[in-house]
């Protein structure tokens, strides 16, 4: 079987009917199918990063590649993934041999867990939660999840913020998302579950203050 190529690339070539991925010319690979590189990033992957490791075609090399790059039937792909700040990566493939055009690079990641609370305030007590009920001086939250917040003076103090007083009657309250915008994370890394022992700490100053009350 003799075959002439009149084009410098060839994307497809059939034989006797069927798809060929292939071609073996003197015990050499002389042309492997061309396929286009997809790339999944989820929300939470800082970055992926690609590189071919092996090659079975003639007119590629090896090193770094990226989504839409071309490879080819028979490439060695290794792949790492450095997670965003709060996020945790889930289990991904880090080497992918091409055998068809289904080759996608895929990773996730998971929001990881922190320790919430906020910084201390004189004379009142500073609360968080992840529902606006049953406040606690600490809680266990995901990154990304809603943190609401309330600060209630103790008895006979007033708290103020933003010319506005609260009392221990009518405490302060709002929400803030847990990210980095928000929050001082002691660690860019989280820990996986809710019961890590070396959980980091999230931790928000609210600012205000208070001063003693006179009822009469």
């Amino acid at each position: 079987m003799s075959l002439k190529f009149e084009t410098s690339t060839v994307n497809t070539v059939t034989y006797n009917g069927n798809d060929v991925k292939q071609i073996v010319f003197n015990g050499s690979s002389a042309w492997c199918k061309p396929y286009a590189l997809s790339v999944s990033k989820g929300t939470g992957v800082a970055s992926i990063t690609i590189s071919r490791t092996s090659t079975l075609e003639p007119t590629a090399s090896t090193g770094s590649i990226s989504a839409g790059d071309t490879i080819f039937y028979g490439d060695v792909l290794s792949v790492s993934a450095i997670a965003a700040t709060g996020y945790l990566l889930d289990s991904y493939a880090t080497s992918y041999t091409v055998s068809d055009d289904n080759t996608e690079i895929s990773v996730t990641a998971t929001p990881g867990y922190y320790t919430v609370s906020l910084d201390a305030i004189t004379n009142a007590s500073a609360y968080v939660n992840t529902s606006a009920s049953s406040y606690s001086s600490s809680i266990v939250a995901q990154y990304d999840s809603t943190i609401y917040v309330q600060v209630k003076p103790n008895n006979c103090y007033v708290y103020t913020l933003s010319s506005t007083n609260y009392t221990p009657s009518s405490p302060y309250t709002t929400s803030y998302v847990l990210n980095s915008t928000n929050f001082t994370f002691s660690s860019t890394t989280p820990a996986t579950p809710t019961t890590a022992s070396n959980r980091p700490t999230a931790t928000k100053s609210i600012g205000g203050s208070t001063a003693a009350a006179y009822y009469k």
